[in-house]
């Protein structure tokens, strides 16, 4: 309860901040620069370098995470399941740290000429993350019948459905954001392709829902 609400305080006036910039400095050439200037207008200085430490930390840790992450997907589930299945562990060590430097190389290379607004990446990245796997995972744990051909389908078109729409069929969005069309492509994807493929074996079924549940 304490970290729910500590961390929907923390969102709130993170979002919030940034958005009171423009009342601080109403001609703020580059949106990044927001937590900054609320820092410099708010702060002392002791404070200001406390608070600019921590973003800094954030942003460092999240790099280290995603680069972790991606380099992980790439060796472990790519490299030694598909191509090279007998691949020993000193292989895929140093395998990883190269694909982990190729990575950092190529981050590093992007942000020497950084977009106006890191931000709307990021949105463009959750909002394509939530149209891709909203539907497949709320259903897949509320839904005896879902399966894994219509889990595919609803990340497919839900992803797909929301590329198209956010860049290049606007229209269809009607006035909303990209993501509810996502997500409505993907709910109907998903059901729809699960209805026309064959249920769950007895054996996923009891599985995941018990043995009780499986025989109701």
């Amino acid at each position: 309860m304490i970290g729910a609400v500590a961390v929907t305080m923390w969102t709130v006036l993170m979002a919030t901040s940034g958005t009171l910039t423009r009342a601080v400095d109403p001609k703020l050439a580059v949106p990044d620069h927001a937590k900054a200037t609320m820092a410099a207008w708010a702060l002392p200085p002791i404070l200001q370098g406390v608070v600019l430490a921590g973003v800094i930390a954030a942003m460092q840790s999240t790099v280290a995470s995603m680069l972790i992450l991606i380099s992980g997907s790439l060796v472990m589930d790519v490299y030694a399941k598909v191509i090279r299945p007998g691949a020993s562990d000193e292989v895929i060590s140093r395998l990883a740290r190269w694909v982990t430097l190729g990575l950092g190389a190529i981050a590093f290379l992007l942000a020497l000429a950084p977009p106006p607004a890191l931000e709307w990446i990021v949105y463009f990245a959750v909002a394509g993350l939530e149209s891709s796997f909203f539907v497949p995972l709320l259903l897949g744990l509320y839904w005896r019948r879902a399966n894994a051909p219509g889990a595919i389908a609803g990340m497919v078109a839900g992803l797909g459905g929301y590329i198209l729409i956010s860049g290049y069929l606007k229209q269809l969005s009607f006035g909303m954001h990209p993501v509810v069309m996502g997500i409505s492509i993907s709910l109907v994807a998903y059901v729809l392709v699960t209805l026309l493929t064959p249920p769950p074996s007895d054996e996923v079924l009891q599985l995941y829902w018990g043995r009780d549940k499986a025989t109701a």
